[in-house]
Formats: structure tokens, C-alpha cells, sequence
């Protein structure tokens, strides 16, 4: 018996279901304070956090002056598009640039990133924080803003959070 395999009929069918087995995940809208520049940081289900919030089924953050965002909202796990980023309000004329490059320019205010990570509380790990960060700036401002957010105790921030808000 002689068996051809069709690639393209099998590439689709591949594609079709592990498209079935994973979740898409949520658009996501940033909106930080005029002419900011540093880090992002979102730390997920924050009990203390800003509320949910939604525009056309997207996400949006909005992001404090000190860059640092506690939110109520879950992870978002999945596929979705690129993340849009705001001055002070969504409004086409405020949108940045968002880049994946790793060339990033020297004089244009961009915003990049989009790594996600988790804190654990414990020492085995199981009780932990799950956060993303982004940045917004020129190739300096990044890559100073990186240095920074390098720097930061995550546990610390949400702890610190926490009791600032049962006072």
C-alpha cells in the first residue's frame, strides 16, 4: 500500500487543533501619565487593586505615576495582539509606538516588552505573584528603566501595599 502524506492538509489540521486546545487571551490597553517614561508593572489578582475595566473587550490598565500597577484582573493567558499604549487617555493622536525589535531608536519614545513573570512567597513556591512588565521610553530610558525594574522586590511592593491599605 502506498501512503502520501498531503502537508498542507495535515498543516491545517494541526493547526486547527491546537487552535481548539488553547485560549485566547484578552486585548490589552495601557494607558500611563503624560510624557512617562520607566518601567510597567502589572501585578495580577491584587485584592487591593484597581478595578476591571474594559473598552470593547480589551483590558485597560492605568498606570500610576510611580509606574506600578495592582490589579484585580486574573493573568491573561493565551494569544491575543500586541498590547496598545496611551498618554493620559485612549485617543489615536496618544497612541506609542509598541516594538518587539531589539534595535530599539535612540531619539523616538517607544513602548517594549512584555515579559511576564511570578514571585514566590514561599520556598516551595506554591503561594506566589503573578506580574508583567513593559517599558516606555528612548534606547537610554529603557535600557535604564530595565536596571531599575531589575531592582525591584516584588513580594515587598504587594506586602507594602497591603498594609499601607488596612490602615
Amino acid at each position: 500500500m502506498n501512503f502520501k502524506i498531503n502537508i498542507p492538509v495535515l498543516l491545517f489540521v494541526a493547526l486547527s487543533v491546537f487552535a481548539g486546545c488553547g485560549r485566547s487571551g484578552e486585548e490589552a490597553i495601557f494607558v500611563v501619565p503624560e510624557n512617562y517614561t520607566g518601567y510597567i508593572l502589572v501585578i495580577y489578582d491584587q485584592e487591593n487593586g484597581a478595578e476591571k475595566e474594559y473598552k470593547d473587550k480589551a483590558r485597560i490598565y492605568r498606570i500610576p505615576s510611580n509606574g506600578i500597577l495592582l490589579s484585580k484582573f486574573p493573568t491573561n493567558p493565551g494569544w491575543s495582539d500586541f498590547p496598545k499604549f496611551y498618554y493620559r487617555n485612549i485617543d489615536q493622536e496618544n497612541e506609542l509606538r509598541f516594538t518587539m525589535d531589539r534595535e530599539l531608536p535612540a531619539d523616538t519614545v517607544i513602548a517594549t516588552g512584555g515579559s511576564s513573570g511570578y514571585a514566590s512567597r514561599d520556598s516551595e513556591g506554591k503561594k506566589g505573584i503573578r506580574f508583567v512588565q513593559y517599558y516606555i521610553g528612548t534606547k537610554d530610558q529603557i535600557d535604564e528603566a530595565y536596571e531599575e525594574a531589575e531592582n525591584l522586590d516584588i513580594v515587598k511592593l504587594v506586602d507594602t501595599s497591603q498594609t499601607r491599605e488596612g490602615l
